[in-house]
């Protein structure tokens, strides 16, 4: 049973995975989002933020590249469908 739980979860990952090789190869907003939360994560870590500050910062960036993959599903999905 755990054998079963660890061969999924790394297929999950190499799904994910493709998922987001797909999106940057063929999105442009994607790219420029990752490139925008990584000058910002840098600048996180580099300028003197508080902790929760730094956090925000970094979390908010990885919700802004969930929801452009949200995004980029739901298009292709009525890209297929029409």
């Amino acid at each position: 049973m755990l054998a079963t739980f660890w061969n999924r979860l790394i297929l999950r990952c190499k799904w994910s995975w493709a998922g987001c090789a797909a999106t940057w190869a063929n999105e442009y907003s994607f790219r420029v989002w990752v490139w925008a939360n990584l000058i910002s994560a840098a600048l996180a870590l580099i300028l003197p933020l508080g902790a929760g500050e730094r956090a925000l910062v970094l979390v908010l960036g990885l919700l802004v590249l969930a929801a452009e993959l949200f995004n980029t599903a739901i298009e292709d999905t009525v890209d297929h469908i029409s």
